[in-house]
């Protein structure tokens, strides 16, 4: 595999992690905050909902074995010189196969293109294609764990994506307490 091709993939994952991290930290884990994000739901709701959409839009993409144009994680695969590592991995994904394909349902109906039936009636795309947040959490951490298995270095994949999901929480917590107010607290 070419490091470059692994660089591109792993920014993306990044990209994806952080955006999960920072979403499943707002609205999974701080649920007493729903009053307050109520309160303010110009705000909110765009942004929830825009992290919430792009990295169901990233997965989808990231899964995507249709598309020889996308970076997916097929496509990473392919170049992989350990076939018993290669298949072992593609076995794995495709335990979650249904998720994968409900996810790229929602990319082609909603996410990138709007399917008026589903823009007029949001709520029955996800009941008919339900996405659950272990199963987006799953997904991602199955993606890290790729990057760890054909990484051409020996980096610490787990761990470093450990420490992205330590700072996004204690980034997003800061802002819940203190707003935008950077001048009060030295940035790391």
């Amino acid at each position: 595999m070419n490091e470059e091709d692994f660089k591109k993939f792993n920014d993306l994952i990044l990209q994806l992690a952080s955006q999960f991290f920072v979403w499943e930290y707002l609205y999974i884990e701080n649920q007493k905050n729903i009053s307050a994000y109520n309160l303010r739901s110009h705000f909110w709701t765009p942004v929830l909902r825009a992290l919430f959409d792009d990295f169901l839009l990233l997965l989808a993409n990231i899964f995507d074995n249709k598309d020889d144009r996308i970076l997916s994680v097929y496509k990473l695969l392919e170049s992989t010189q350990d076939k018993n590592k290669k298949d072992s991995l593609l076995s794995e994904i495709r335990k979650h196969d249904v998720i994968i394909k409900q996810i790229i349902t929602w990319r082609c109906n909603i996410l990138a293109h709007k399917n008026a039936s589903f823009v007029q009636n949001p709520d029955q795309l996800a009941k008919k294609f339900p996405i659950y947040h272990n199963d987006a959490k799953d997904l991602l951490n199955l993606l890290v764990r790729v990057i760890q298995e054909i990484a051409p270095n020996d980096g610490e994949y787990y761990k470093f994506y450990e420490e992205v999901k330590n700072h996004c929480i204690k980034d997003t917590q800061f802002i819940l307490d203190n707003g935008l107010r950077i001048n009060e607290q030295k940035i790391d």
